[in-house]
């Protein structure tokens, strides 16, 4: 018969057994889970090294179309100017030819008639007043293309324009949302406080009683950036709420109600508007907010697009479409007339007239 003392021991020994088995089946599940991360890590450099590579080809492309497309105007020019400049050498050897030609003439002749000295004195009148237009050309003729500026300067602020354009999101205000005291301009890409309530069609999608707007893109993957001017405005929020939100209640702009903003308050007050609000103290109040959203990521990112540095960035775990929001704010000063204005991007054509109209 066993003893207790034994039946114990073989109980504990079994417990130890199936722990260092469940360890074991544990350790190994992290090992599947480290194993699964290395090869997404590998894949997700991989992809990162295609895009690099994809970009310096497209700036190496345009370095190369720069290249020839200067090389051909400074070819032109060349022509041109080299051909002003044989034209004028030929002017000048022509009247030396004529000078020495009258001083020939006037040497050999035995007895020169007055009226023959007049001509001969009017022609060396006339080739000293060419003379003296060729001198003062002759110090100041110069080929355009050399007074350019500088050229490392002027091609960076080309690929800046080309770059910053291509990387904005074509964004336009959806009209069906915005609050009836929310002007929205005609081309639908600036959005400002009327002093009046409109007459808009009922909507369920519309924000009311808040005066909010959203873009009628909205985006449920990859990075998206785009920039809104905002001015000398005292006072607005930016940034991007859930399809989902509540439309018809006041709620707190915050990412368990579905939005992810920045807001500035009077005062050259700004709060990143998190779970739980943060005053920021950026160096200076922006007149042009840019937006960043990575989906994957889980991040909105805030820069003062003049120079691209960072306000703040709000993290969430997006799982629905986001929007563009928009609130222009309160007219608490006279800059608030100001409207906020997304910045045209992606293949946009600035409209020669842009008047704003009604909803």
């Amino acid at each position: 018969m066993e003893s207790p003392t034994a039946g114990a021991d073989s109980r504990k020994e079994e417990e130890v057994v199936q722990n260092a088995l469940g360890l074991h089946a544990e350790a190994e599940k992290l090992c599947s889970g480290y194993t699964e991360k290395i090869q997404d890590t590998l894949k997700a450099l991989h992809s990162f090294r295609e895009k690099v590579a994809m970009g310096f080809k497209e700036l190496h492309d345009f370095l190369y179309d720069e290249e020839s497309s200067l090389m051909a105007k400074t070819d032109r020019e060349e022509e041109k100017h080299l051909r002003f400049l044989e034209n004028k050498l030929m002017d000048v050897s022509e009247a030396a030819s004529s000078a020495l030609e009258l001083a020939d003439n006037l040497s050999v002749a035995d007895n020169t008639s007055r009226h023959d000295m007049r001509m001969t004195e009017l022609r060396l009148k006339q080739l000293r007043m060419q003379m003296a237009r060729h001198s003062k050309e002759v110090r100041f003729c110069g080929p355009d293309v050399l007074c350019s500026p500088p050229l490392k300067y002027s091609i960076c602020r080309q690929m800046l324009k080309r770059e910053a354009h291509c990387a904005l999101e074509h964004l336009t205000l959806d009209v069906s949302s915005a609050h009836p005291h929310l002007i929205v301009s005609a081309d639908l890409k600036s959005v400002k406080l009327s002093p009046r309530c409109q007459a808009v069609p009922k909507s369920l999608w519309r924000f009311q009683p808040c005066l909010y707007v959203l873009c009628s893109q909205g985006f449920q993957s990859g990075k998206h950036y785009w920039e809104v001017s905002v001015g000398k405005k005292t006072n607005w929020v930016l940034g991007v709420a859930s399809c989902r939100v509540n439309r018809k209640a006041v709620e707190n702009l915050t990412p368990e109600n579905g939005y992810w903003v920045l807001r500035k308050a009077p005062g050259n007050r700004f709060y990143a508007l998190s779970s739980t609000p943060v005053r920021l103290a950026p160096s200076h109040s922006p007149s042009k907010v840019g937006v960043l959203l990575d989906y994957e990521n889980g991040k909105v990112g805030f820069y003062s697009a003049e120079n691209m540095v960072e306000i703040c960035t709000i993290t969430g775990d997006f799982q629905e479409m986001l929007h563009p929001f928009f609130c222009p704010g309160l007219t608490l000063a006279e800059e608030d007339c100001y409207p906020l204005t997304i910045v045209r991007g992606k293949e946009e054509k600035p409209d020669s007239l842009e008047g704003e109209g009604k909803q």
